[in-house]
């Protein structure tokens, strides 16, 4: 019985210590995704904007994006570093604005 206790309190912790895919991006990092164009910003749509393809889901501001990379549906690797700033539309929540420091098409 106790053997079965030790088993049952061991599975519980590993289970409990797995990481959950991310759905923010902390800080700073870098990550694989697409640049999106949301729509003119100044009739509520969020202009362009970064959506990771595998860990983060959630669709970025981005501060810097150069002409070069203004492409809808364009795949890249990119460096972000967050701000301080919140970019603030028709949407459940505020998005974070982001600051790119390298971005490379793939």
């Amino acid at each position: 019985m106790k053997q079965l206790l030790l088993i049952c309190f061991l599975a519980a912790a590993f289970v409990s210590c797995t990481r959950e895919p991310a759905d923010t991006l902390d800080t700073s990092g870098c990550i694989d995704g697409h640049i999106f164009w949301g729509g003119d910003p100044q009739v509520d749509g969020l202009g362009w904007y970064f959506q990771g393809t595998t860990e983060l889901k959630e669709k970025i501001k981005l501060k810097n994006l150069t002409a070069a990379y203004q492409q809808d549906n364009l795949a890249v690797s990119v460096c972000l570093e967050k701000t301080d700033e919140k970019y603030y539309c028709m949407c459940v929540k505020p998005l974070d604005v982001y600051m790119i420091i390298s971005i490379r098409k793939r």
